[in-house]
């Protein structure tokens, strides 16, 4: 890390090797961050797969074409720049699958996180100091760790099971047990697209419900004789209506 880099960050060491030998060093820069930066949705970009030549031809076209506004105010100059900049992105690299956030093992629980907890600190100690003693202790909570989440997991289990039935449905069963082992399906969005373009905005997408709706409903769908009996009882009542009056 540069210089200049290291007096805007901050780091720190986490206590969870994620089956590592080494612990993990979480680097933060400019941790209160610039207000300009959360205005923009994060953009996932596949950088393996970029045109980057193309991607360099598209932000010149848009500079050279005046696309990015010339004028006193600096805020509005930034947002046009960044703004082409992204779209040449979009335009010359893929994008990657959006990925779902950890979540917590069902069977988790307070007896899991202490045990966790010890073994960590055990093992802090012993990378300070590696005596006997100081491997021996970490060692031995290291596997009171493991026996404490086995346990959990084994009484969630038995738990779960206790709730099944016989019209139970069996991809209940199927995922609790991916729930168990730590995997959870990631649904990737699926984007409405009309007449071969996307439609993103809100509003677009009520429009595009709607008139999806009307074309469904309208009675030029309707079958033939369904039209005939529907012609015929509307006659019938309204000549009900005026026999009563």
């Amino acid at each position: 890390m540069s210089s200049d880099l290291a007096a805007r960050a901050n780091w720190t060491v986490l206590n969870n090797t994620m089956g590592s030998d080494h612990s993990p060093t979480l680097v933060k820069i400019d941790e209160l961050g610039d207000p300009h930066i959360n205005d923009y949705p994060s953009h996932s970009f596949n950088m393996t797969r970029a045109g980057w030549s193309q991607f360099k031809r598209a932000c010149e076209d848009s500079f050279k074409n005046g696309e990015n506004s010339v004028d006193d105010d600096v805020d509005s100059m930034y947002e046009d720049m960044v703004q082409n900049i992204i779209s040449a992105a979009e335009k010359c690299i893929p994008r990657t699958r959006p990925k779902c956030r950890q979540k917590r093992l069902p069977y988790w629980n307070q007896n899991c996180r202490d045990a966790v907890y010890a073994r960590n600190r055990a093992r802090n100690k012993m990378n300070k100091n590696r005596t006997p003693e100081n491997v021996g202790a970490y060692r031995k909570l290291k596997g009171v760790a493991l026996k404490t989440m086995k346990d959990a997991a084994c009484s969630h289990w038995r738990e779960f099971c206790s709730t099944l039935h016989r019209t139970s449905k069996l991809s209940t069963v199927w995922k609790m047990a991916k729930k168990m082992n730590g995997l959870y399906t990631c649904n990737k969005p699926q984007h409405l697209v009309s007449e071969g373009s996307k439609v993103e905005p809100d509003e677009e997408k009520a429009n595009l419900f709607a008139d999806n709706f009307v074309n469904v409903t309208s009675s030029e769908n309707c079958p033939p004789n369904f039209k005939m009996h529907r012609f015929v009882a509307e006659k019938r009542g309204e000549e009900n209506l005026s026999s009563e009056n």
